[in-house]
């Protein structure tokens, strides 16, 4: 994915970034599938990545190496032990986030006059009270996307001012996310604490 997302210039290269966004956004669409199912559609992704790079002009041999680096990457999510997704799968796809959010973030005027980190870490903890005050109530339905819970919607909000931070300031969160993941897998129970 890092090929697609590096390669190319112009029209070509918004091209493989809109099919990068379309790829990612049917794999979180399909996030309540049954594993099978899910497989499935990564596989036809995959298919209709590999396609679209064959109809495009290949001005390099890095053009012409980009559908195995597609199926390989696609792979990876399919083949991995429980089918869960790998570590580079995930911090590809925190990556993709990261770069989305914070484009978001300045296309809509938030880094203008720039910020502090420690405003930033501020208003992420402003977020997780709203998830508390959102419980405190009941969890009712976000007021803004009502097919989610307040909770949902505050966390979510939470999760996008850490990754508009991170892009922010060029923080690699996506790679000290997994590392964290794997240290805490070796980790005694409870951390050795009682609580």
């Amino acid at each position: 994915m890092e090929t697609l997302r590096n390669q190319g210039s112009g029209s070509h290269r918004e091209n493989q970034q809109s099919i990068f966004r379309k790829a990612f956004r049917e794999l979180f669409e399909g996030r309540r599938k049954s594993k099978t199912r899910r497989r499935t559609t990564i596989r036809r992704i995959s298919k209709m990545l590999t396609t679209t790079e064959k109809t495009n002009e290949r001005g390099s041999e890095q053009d012409a190496s980009t559908p195995k680096t597609i199926e390989k990457t696609s792979q990876q999510l399919v083949d991995a032990p429980g089918h869960e997704p790998s570590q580079s799968l995930i911090e590809d796809v925190l990556d993709y986030l990261t770069t989305e959010i914070h484009r978001t973030a300045q296309e809509k005027g938030w880094w203008e006059d720039g910020r502090k980190p420690s405003e930033c870490i501020a208003l992420a903890h402003s977020e997780l009270s709203e998830a508390l005050e959102a419980l405190r109530h009941g969890n009712p339905a976000d007021d803004k996307i009502p097919q989610f819970s307040g909770a949902e919607a505050e966390l979510a909000d939470t999760i996008i001012r850490i990754l508009d931070m991170a892009g922010a300031f060029g923080w690699n969160v996506a790679g000290a996310l997994v590392a964290k993941m794997q240290f805490n897998r070796g980790r005694t129970y409870k951390h050795g604490k009682q609580f």
